[in-house]
Protein backbone atom coordinates (compact mmCIF):
# COMPACT_ATOMS: atom_id res chain seq x y z
CA UNK A 1 0.00 0.00 0.00
CA UNK A 2 1.04 3.30 -0.98
CA UNK A 3 1.99 6.19 1.58
CA UNK A 4 0.80 9.41 0.78
CA UNK A 5 1.60 12.70 2.38
CA UNK A 6 -0.62 14.39 4.89
CA UNK A 7 0.52 17.68 7.29
CA UNK A 8 0.01 16.84 10.78
CA UNK A 9 -2.85 18.06 13.40
CA UNK A 10 -1.44 21.68 14.39
CA UNK A 11 -3.99 21.68 17.42
CA UNK A 12 -3.57 20.50 20.70
CA UNK A 13 -6.19 20.59 23.16
CA UNK A 14 -4.71 21.26 26.62
CA UNK A 15 -7.34 20.85 29.65
CA UNK A 16 -6.87 22.21 33.57
CA UNK A 17 -8.89 20.51 35.86
CA UNK A 18 -11.47 17.46 36.04
CA UNK A 19 -15.18 17.56 35.48
CA UNK A 20 -17.96 20.07 33.82
CA UNK A 21 -15.72 23.30 35.26
CA UNK A 22 -12.61 22.16 33.52
CA UNK A 23 -10.68 25.31 32.17
CA UNK A 24 -10.01 23.71 28.09
CA UNK A 25 -7.67 25.75 25.93
CA UNK A 26 -6.53 24.94 22.51
CA UNK A 27 -2.85 25.56 20.98
CA UNK A 28 -2.07 25.81 17.35
CA UNK A 29 1.30 24.41 16.84
CA UNK A 30 2.71 27.34 15.17
CA UNK A 31 5.93 29.65 14.83
CA UNK A 32 3.32 32.10 16.30
CA UNK A 33 3.31 29.89 19.32
CA UNK A 34 6.66 28.86 19.62
CA UNK A 35 7.74 32.75 19.68
CA UNK A 36 5.06 33.38 22.35
CA UNK A 37 6.56 30.20 24.66
CA UNK A 38 10.41 31.68 23.53
CA UNK A 39 9.04 34.85 25.07
CA UNK A 40 7.43 33.49 28.01
CA UNK A 41 10.93 31.44 28.46
CA UNK A 42 13.34 34.57 28.45
CA UNK A 43 10.35 36.59 30.94
CA UNK A 44 10.56 33.41 33.39
CA UNK A 45 14.88 33.60 33.34
CA UNK A 46 14.92 36.91 33.90
CA UNK A 47 12.56 36.65 36.65
CA UNK A 48 14.12 33.72 38.05
CA UNK A 49 17.15 36.14 38.56
CA UNK A 50 14.73 38.60 41.00
CA UNK A 51 15.33 38.49 44.60
CA UNK A 52 12.32 40.11 45.58
CA UNK A 53 9.97 37.42 45.49
CA UNK A 54 6.84 39.62 45.05
CA UNK A 55 8.82 41.22 41.94
CA UNK A 56 9.67 37.13 40.92
CA UNK A 57 5.53 36.15 41.52
CA UNK A 58 4.52 39.39 39.37
CA UNK A 59 6.76 38.53 36.76
CA UNK A 60 6.39 34.88 36.21
CA UNK A 61 2.61 35.77 36.24
CA UNK A 62 3.45 38.89 33.13
CA UNK A 63 5.28 35.41 31.32
CA UNK A 64 1.72 33.32 31.84
CA UNK A 65 -0.47 36.23 31.02
CA UNK A 66 1.83 36.85 27.94
CA UNK A 67 1.29 32.65 26.95
CA UNK A 68 -2.60 32.57 27.83
CA UNK A 69 -3.74 35.55 28.13
CA UNK A 70 -5.35 37.29 31.42
CA UNK A 71 -8.41 35.67 31.59
CA UNK A 72 -7.32 32.19 30.92
CA UNK A 73 -4.66 33.11 33.55
CA UNK A 74 -7.07 34.23 36.06
CA UNK A 75 -9.75 31.37 35.64
CA UNK A 76 -7.09 28.82 36.11
CA UNK A 77 -4.84 30.66 39.05
CA UNK A 78 -8.23 31.24 40.79
CA UNK A 79 -7.86 27.57 41.85
CA UNK A 80 -5.01 27.46 43.95
CA UNK A 81 -4.38 27.52 47.03
CA UNK A 82 -1.72 29.79 46.80
CA UNK A 83 -0.92 32.43 43.80
CA UNK A 84 2.67 31.86 44.20
CA UNK A 85 5.67 31.51 41.84
CA UNK A 86 5.22 27.80 42.76
CA UNK A 87 1.63 27.63 41.71
CA UNK A 88 2.40 29.83 38.34
CA UNK A 89 5.58 28.66 37.11
CA UNK A 90 3.65 24.76 37.53
CA UNK A 91 0.80 25.70 35.01
CA UNK A 92 3.58 27.04 32.67
CA UNK A 93 5.51 23.58 32.89
CA UNK A 94 2.05 22.22 32.22
CA UNK A 95 1.75 23.26 28.90
CA UNK A 96 5.16 23.60 27.64
CA UNK A 97 4.71 19.42 28.25
CA UNK A 98 1.59 18.50 26.43
CA UNK A 99 2.64 21.20 23.66
CA UNK A 100 6.37 19.46 23.25
CA UNK A 101 4.03 15.87 23.60
CA UNK A 102 1.57 17.12 21.02
CA UNK A 103 4.28 18.22 18.54
CA UNK A 104 6.41 15.11 18.58
CA UNK A 105 3.32 12.49 18.68
CA UNK A 106 2.07 14.35 15.23
CA UNK A 107 5.56 14.45 13.86
CA UNK A 108 5.77 10.88 14.48
CA UNK A 109 2.75 9.50 14.11
CA UNK A 110 2.27 6.57 11.91
CA UNK A 111 3.02 7.07 8.45
CA UNK A 112 5.25 9.93 8.63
Amino acid sequence: MAKFFTFADRFVPVQFFDGEDAIKITMKISDETDRRILDADAAFVAADKNTDMAKRREAYRAALEGLLGKEKTDAILSRTDEQDSFAIYSVYKYLLNAYGAAKAKNLSGSGR
